[in-house]
């Protein structure tokens, strides 16, 4: 045999040799690839089995919660009922009533987001919101506490707008020969309103005697800011008619109080004579 035989078949071998150990590699690392992926599919099915168990079990509870809830809410309907037919409403009027409680708290919000002159030009609403937060009172729903505590907490809300009016303001003016209340009231600088005198004579009561006769050098207050406890009269009103405004007193019978409270020299003397644009004080004690 030859030199060069020898070494080709020697050459061959090895490469024989080779692949097997080649191929005997391959097939195991497939193996152990195969048993690696096994033994994780075990692991995760196992875990899904204890998932499983446990969301059974949650579903159970849960549905045990459902129960206990359900009983629950049908014991609060069953006891509110009760409460309904003792203040004897109903569920609908409750509702209507905390309707109303939130309609007047947006009323309170309006009325606070102005300013203080602003808010005593509409004094007026003040007292009708005032006026019915107490009707609202006497309704049987403001038993029950949510209403009581949210009527209680705006009505003293809006005891407080009206006692923070400011107060009624004045500007002085001195009069000049030839004047009188009507051509005072129709300078542009004082109301520019020749029939708004008897606001000038109301301010001045004790001074004016006689509100045809005044005299030069007298000093009057000019009202510029009617007070919470002041009222304008207007064409029509009689005593009675203002005593029996809610924002005043809301009985005509309380006239006399008015009355008493006003009546100075010819103001007011005679209860039957009342002008338009008079100022009177409002008693409120």
């Amino acid at each position: 045999m030859s030199e060069r035989y020898r070494v080709s078949v020697i050459l061959s071998l090895v490469v024989a040799l080779l692949l097997g150990v080649g191929l005997n590699g391959a097939a195991a690392a497939e193996r152990m690839k195969y048993d690696d992926y096994a033994i994780q599919l075990k692991a995760y099915q196992d875990n899904e089995g204890k998932v499983r168990a446990e969301i059974t079990q949650l579903n159970q509870r849960l549905a045990q919660l459902k129960d206990k809830y359900n009983g629950m809410n049908a014991e609060i309907d069953a006891a509110w009922n009760e409460i309904y037919a003792y203040l004897k409403i109903t569920k609908a009027d409750a509702d209507n009533f905390a309707q109303h409680i939130r309609s007047l708290e947006k009323t309170a919000d309006m009325l606070a987001a102005l300013t203080p002159e602003d808010r005593l030009a509409r004094k007026a609403e003040l007292d009708t919101l005032s006026a019915n937060i107490k009707d609202a009172m006497m309704n049987p729903a403001y038993k029950l506490t949510v209403n009581y505590n949210a009527l209680q907490r705006l009505d003293s809300r809006v005891n407080g707008l009206i006692a923070g009016l400011p107060k009624a303001s004045f500007d002085n003016y001195s009069v000049i020969r030839g004047d009188c209340l009507w051509n005072i009231s129709k300078k542009k600088d004082i109301y520019g309103n020749p029939f708004w005198w008897p606001r000038i004579w109301s301010a001045n009561r004790t001074v004016i005697k006689n509100p045809d006769l005044i005299f030069p050098r007298q000093d009057f207050r000019i009202p510029r800011l009617i007070g919470p406890d002041q009222y304008v009269t207007k064409r029509g009103d009689t005593l009675k008619k203002i005593a029996a405004r809610p924002d005043v007193y809301g009985d005509p019978f309380k006239w006399t109080k008015i009355h008493q409270a006003n009546k100075s020299h010819q103001f007011l003397e005679d209860p039957n004579v009342v002008y338009p644009e008079m100022i009177l004080d409002i008693p409120r004690n």
